[in-house]
């Protein structure tokens, strides 16, 4: 009697459902952690392609949620590509709308689809799973920087990615870089790409503002990117700063033209990994600070060392960049610098940054040779001026007098006008002022003063080093 004669049909219908069930594979899934440990919660969002995200018990798990100090795990499938796991920030909950400055998801609700990416400004942390036989991952703030972040593997193996783990960009922010633009706190520190900020010579020179379609920062031209070896570091203003505070994250979107941005780890093991916001404890952008707080950093590019695809350091198809120069948030550069002996007695490297004047026309571009500045050259103090310290020191008025010589016609007042937190430049009897960043490194009456950073040249310096 054949075997199957005398069971019965719904016996045989169990028994195939068993069999098809023990020989069909589960699918392949790799666990990523959250871990908060920032000083209060986040609002975490996951966006990619190639599945759905699940909990560690296999249900479905939500693209976007409110997470306290500590960790969450949950699945992604083998295979999920361009994915990308952030915070939100500078967010307002009102019922079910959650509205976010940085990294919000369409709909401004605490879930995403899963599938979108948010708004721009915030640190990613990117992955690619399981292609190849291999993950990749990195962290970029191309779209901007937000927290600091960490990305661990739990194969010891694979390298660790990071970024403002030593130094919060936020508080290291140069003007020009901050997001969104115009406002009055630091929620995002901003590419160059991203904030359409460009070198008027290509590699050097004053900043001017970008075409995203039509750009170097953006390694984009007429609307099409390039090849990545069209589009290197040496064209990307900041890029020196940047990634001494994001060594191991892109800087811009070709990086990986470089060691150090984009790691891979072998996926043979299954490996999961670990994305940290605030490895130190809190970060700024949690409470972001005021926009006066930025600080002009040295906006010197990349020098193209190190190239992996040993692509030119200057590229032909980038012809004469036109945009309009940035007022506002200049970085210094080394071949600003001038050194004098001031009249306060305190022997000072004075970096004399590119400014404009309230019209607009430049006064002194970034790659200008610098100019001898000496005691002489510091203004006398106007009486009608003199009853606000805080512009004065010593008798000098909070600005260094440059030759007109290197400047167009200006506008003319009777007076020199009072430096206020707005003010960049202002003239008094033809003669042009600007603002300056004052290193002081030698001896203060007496007193090894380290490193003293200010803003400008005024009695009370702010410590910013």
């Amino acid at each position: 009697m054949p075997f199957l004669d005398h069971i019965s049909v719904p016996s045989i219908t169990a028994l195939f459902s068993l069999v098809l069930f023990l020989s069909t594979p589960s699918l392949a899934v790799r666990q990523m952690t959250v871990s908060n440990k920032c000083s209060s919660s986040i609002y975490v969002a996951v966006g990619g392609k190639g599945g759905a995200l699940t909990t560690t018990g296999g249900a479905a798990q939500p693209a976007g949620w409110k997470q306290v100090p500590g960790d969450f795990s949950f699945n992604v499938p083998d295979g999920w590509n361009n994915g990308r796991i952030w915070a939100r920030t500078g967010c307002t909950l009102n019922g079910d709308t959650l509205d976010c400055v940085i990294g919000g998801c369409s709909g401004n609700t605490v879930n995403c689809s899963g599938t979108e990416y948010g708004k721009p400004g915030a640190t990613l942390a990117e992955f690619t799973i399981d292609v190849n036989s291999m993950d990749s991952y990195d962290i970029s703030i191309v779209d901007g920087y937000n927290l600091p972040m960490e990305i661990t593997s739990s194969d010891s193996s694979c390298a660790k990615g990071s970024c403002g783990t030593e130094t919060d960009i936020l508080t290291q922010c140069d003007p020009s870089l901050v997001y969104p633009k115009n406002s009055d706190r630091i929620y995002s520190c901003n590419s160059a790409c991203g904030n359409l900020v460009q070198f008027q010579d290509g590699t050097g020179g004053s900043l001017i503002s970008a075409d995203v379609n039509n750009s170097p920062v953006c390694c984009v031209r007429n609307g099409v990117a390039v090849h990545h070896v069209n589009c290197p570091n040496t064209y990307i203003p900041f890029y020196q700063t940047m990634k001494k505070m994001c060594h191991n994250a892109y800087v811009y979107s070709d990086d990986d033209m470089y060691e150090d941005a984009v790691f891979t780890c072998s996926s043979t093991g299954k490996p999961s990994y670990t994305i940290t916001f605030c490895p130190n404890g809190d970060g700024v952008g949690l409470d972001p600070p005021s926009s006066s707080s930025a600080v002009s950093q040295d906006s010197t590019p990349g020098d193209n060392s190190g190239n992996l695809l040993n692509g030119p350091a200057a590229v032909s198809i980038w012809t004469a960049a036109t945009g309009t120069l940035i007022e506002n948030g200049v970085g210094a550069t080394a071949t600003n610098a001038a050194h004098s002996q001031m009249n306060t007695g305190v022997a000072s490297s004075v970096a004399v940054t590119a400014a404009t004047s309230v019209t607009g026309a430049q006064v002194m571009s970034a790659s200008a040779r610098s100019k001898a500045i000496t005691s002489s050259a510091v203004a006398a103090v106007n009486s009608s001026q003199s009853s606000s310290n805080r512009h004065t020191h010593n008798g000098g008025v909070a600005a260094i007098e440059l030759a007109t010589t290197s400047a167009p016609a200006m506008i003319r007042s009777a007076a020199p006008k009072e430096l206020d937190e707005s003010t960049t430049t202002y003239t008094s009897n033809g003669n042009v002022y600007v603002k300056v960043v004052v290193v002081e490194t030698k001896l203060v009456h007496g007193r090894d003063m380290k490193c003293r950073r200010g803003k400008r040249w005024v009695g009370e310096r702010e410590v910013a080093c």
